[in-house]
């Protein structure tokens, strides 16, 4: 992942919540360790991740407006074959989830992140490899 992290040079990364309760896929943690290890090792060589946005994050602090997109992300879940066939994210499931969050945030339908620093993503990987 720094590999690709160093090729592109992002500002910003977004990845799952690995200390999430909520996260009950293994898969979805391990990924989340993963990228927050990759950004902070970046930072040794050569490009700064100016911050990391985690989603479905233990300690939301940042929401964004998704009603224009909503639909289009529906649509994208149905893609994939593995959420659609175990039933996880039915369209009127997902439109709740974004009408709860925005509410919380005062908008119509939202996503939630916890935004995390650069400094805040180097200790939780220090953390972490301890």
């Amino acid at each position: 992942m720094s590999t690709i992290i160093l090729r592109y040079r992002p500002a910003l990364v977004l990845t799952h919540d690995a200390l999430a309760e909520a996260e009950g896929h293994p898969d979805h943690r391990n990924l989340g360790q993963a990228v927050v290890a990759a950004v902070a090792a970046v930072q040794h060589q050569g490009h700064t991740v100016n911050e990391i946005w985690l989603f479905h994050a233990h300690g939301a602090n940042h929401a964004v407006d998704v009603q224009a997109t909503l639909e289009r992300k529906i649509e994208a879940i149905a893609c994939h074959r593995t959420q659609r066939s175990l039933g996880e994210a039915p369209p009127d499931a997902v439109r709740e989830w974004a009408r709860t969050t925005g509410a919380r945030w005062n908008l119509e339908f939202a996503e939630s992140f916890r935004r995390m620093t650069i400094d805040e993503c180097i200790r939780i990987a220090a953390n972490a490899s301890s």
